[in-house]
């Protein structure tokens, strides 16, 4: 099957408002992977541009409790594993210099 501009456009605006940010770039990197496949005229940068909202990065807080990063939407345990990070764990899921790191001061009240 031969996907068209609609296609692509349909998808990408789902990915865009119905994903966190967090998991926009995520999900949308997966897609591009595929959709190039399926049209030759497919533009992978473009298209990642369309899933995100604009100029916003995903924005951790460096936890003074645990050492790790965690999510600055996220309010739980910081002992649970799957919502700790470190520098590579988010370099590698949004690409390097592509999320914010705050201070825990800013995001948890004292």
């Amino acid at each position: 099957m031969t996907m068209t501009r609609q296609h692509f456009q349909f998808i990408a605006n789902v990915i865009r408002e119905k994903l966190s940010h967090n998991d926009q770039h995520l999900i949308a990197s997966a897609f591009a992977d595929r959709l190039g496949n399926t049209n030759p005229r497919f533009d992978r940068d473009k298209f990642m541009t369309a899933c995100m909202w604009p100029h916003v990065k995903p924005t951790y807080y460096d936890c003074e409790i645990c050492g790790h990063f965690h999510n600055v939407e996220w309010n739980g345990d910081c002992r649970e594993d799957n919502h700790r990070h470190s520098y590579a764990d988010l370099d590698a899921r949004f690409g390097e210099n592509q999320w914010n790191l705050v201070p825990m001061s800013e995001v948890v009240p004292a």
